[in-house]
């Protein structure tokens, strides 16, 4: 119920062993808006079932959820951050739009490195020159993870990532690949 409000267009996959509960609960909750998915071989993967899902979006962005997340910010600021990305025709943003991207925002805030301030959400474009400094490549020469799972997308950078992903090249080359 912490999203229920934010979109008139829900594409569910739902897997385990409370499925039927949680359709029924759904059903009840969003009705029309929903469109449910029966994607139940996990051998696919979920970046699989999820391109299926993709073509079904009605929109331009997908927020895309996980069960085990909460929503704690006001869904019509979600709405807001939504038509801030849509206005400045923005690929990714970050999840946890007031913590977790904050504090990195707040990081490098004083480094040369352009920073858009919105209403609801910074900007930045990650280059290669300024990427270390949102994203400090960590011991044994990894780097944190720049693209999480659960996020709102511009759908087509979304599918570019996803049929990237599942052709399970090393990171290396799909970094590479998409520039960064």
């Amino acid at each position: 119920m912490s999203f229920n409000t934010i979109s008139d267009d829900w594409i569910i996959n739902i897997r385990g062993d409370l499925r039927e509960e949680a359709i029924d609960f759904l059903r009840q909750n969003l009705g029309n808006k929903m469109t449910l998915f029966e994607l139940l071989d996990d051998s696919r993967g979920w970046i699989t079932n999820a391109l299926e899902m993709l073509p079904e979006a009605r929109y331009d962005y997908v927020f895309v959820w996980n069960e085990d997340h909460v929503n704690i910010a006001k869904q019509e600021d979600i709405k807001n951050v939504a038509k801030e990305m849509i206005d400045n025709d923005l690929d990714y943003l970050l999840p946890g739009f007031y913590s977790f991207w904050r504090r990195k925002i707040d990081r490098v805030r004083d480094q040369d490195i352009d920073i858009i301030g919105g209403e609801y959400i910074d900007i930045v474009t990650l280059t290669k020159k300024n990427i270390n400094k949102f994203f400090p490549v960590q011991e044994k020469e990894k780097r944190e993870c720049i693209i999480t799972g659960a996020a709102i997308f511009q759908r087509d950078f979304l599918r570019k990532l996803m049929k990237l992903s599942n052709i399970n090249y090393p990171w290396y080359l799909r970094g590479i690949y998409i520039g960064l």
